[in-house]
Order: C-alpha cells, then structure tokens, then sequence
C-alpha cells in the first residue's frame, strides 16, 4: 500500500503530551531495568433490542474487559530503549495480539530519536495522545475510523528541547516525526512494494 500524509499543526500557548509512540508515555531512559506496565478497562454492557414476536426479551448484557494490556518497557546499554505492549482482551481480534513493539536509537536526543517497529502513525493529536491522557475512554470515531492508527516500520522524530528566545524559556518549540510504514495495521504484512509516508510537524511558540 501506499499513501502520503503530512500534517503540519501551530498550537499556540497550548501544550501537549503527543509523542506517546505507544499506547502509555514514553516509559524508556531508567537506569533501573525494565519496567511492567499495563492498565485494564473492565466494561459492563446492556444493549436494549426490544422483545421478539412472541413477547420474549431480545435484551443482550454482558462483562467484558475495554482494554486490558501488558507489556514491559526500559532501556539497555547503549543509547537504545525498548516498548512492548500486548493486548489480551480479545474484542478487536477476537484474541490477543501484539498492540505495540518498537525498539529506539536515542543517542541524538532529543534532537533525533530512530524507531523501528510497530507504533501510532504520526497524525492527528488525538491519535498521538496516550491513553492515561485521553479526557474520554474512546477516542472520537473519526480517529479510528479514517487515521492510519498504528503500523510496522521505521521513525524518527525529535524537538529542539529547550531554547531561550527573546530573554524567555521556551520547552520544544518545534517537533517533528516522519515514518515510513507498510501501510496494512498493526498486525498485517505488506503485500507489495509500496509504503505509506506520514508526518507530523507541531510548532508551539
């Protein structure tokens, strides 16, 4: 598959979380080992379908977990950070699956940070916002529906970090993150020779 998109954002005065690769923050860069993480959604549903012919309810109720993930992040000797993240509930699959893995080359940050794997396209801040992060359960239906959401392949992405402008302090004036991806989702094999290209430029004076 292949497609181009290029999205370029000016938020002004507003600051964000959007670099979140995976589905947490960023966990990688402790000197500690790796790292647990994971969170659980359980969820309660009642669908109301009425009553059948004969009078009998056609009302539907079941438990179920939202999201329930797992995974394991940290960074080892030197210069590289990991991020796996699996996904046990079975509602988007109907079984579990690998949601997030990705490796990262970090010696040029924050200037420049390489990823290679499965990870969100670089489009839409809604999509590149963290779950623990989200002020609703689910993002909006246009996000899932019609952004590439995550994919295989290559990244990188970086800021300028901090920079004094006019006598002030400004914290990552300008991010940036371009992929190169295969364009199939997060559990699908490219079937050509074609990729999709995606980026995100953020600009926040």
């Amino acid at each position: 598959m292949k497609k181009v998109a290029l999205f370029f954002i000016v938020l002004f005065g507003i600051s964000f979380r959007i670099y979140a690769q995976g589905c947490l923050e960023p966990m990688g860069g402790s000197n500690e080992g790796a790292k647990i993480i994971g969170y659980i959604q359980p969820q309660f549903d009642y669908h109301f379908y009425g009553k059948s012919a004969s009078g009998n309810s056609l009302n539907q109720s079941t438990f179920k977990f939202n999201r329930a993930r797992i995974g394991v992040a940290g960074s080892i000797p030197y210069d590289v950070e990991y991020y796996v993240l699996l996904e046990a509930s079975p509602n988007a699959y109907g079984h579990p699956y690998l949601l997030d893995a990705f490796v990262s080359y970090t010696r040029l940050g924050p200037y420049a940070k390489f990823s290679l794997g499965s990870f969100k396209s670089p489009i839409s801040l809604e999509l590149n916002t963290p779950c623990n992060a989200l002020y609703t359960i689910n993002r909006s239906l246009v996000v899932d529906e019609l952004t590439p959401n995550r994919d295989l392949g290559f990244m990188v992405l970086g800021s300028t970090d901090t920079m004094n402008i006019f006598g002030l302090e400004t914290v990552n004036l300008f991010k940036y993150s371009l992929a190169v991806t295969n364009g199939t989702g997060v559990i699908g094999l490219d079937n050509n020779n074609g990729k999709t290209y995606s980026g995100r430029i953020v600009f926040t004076p």
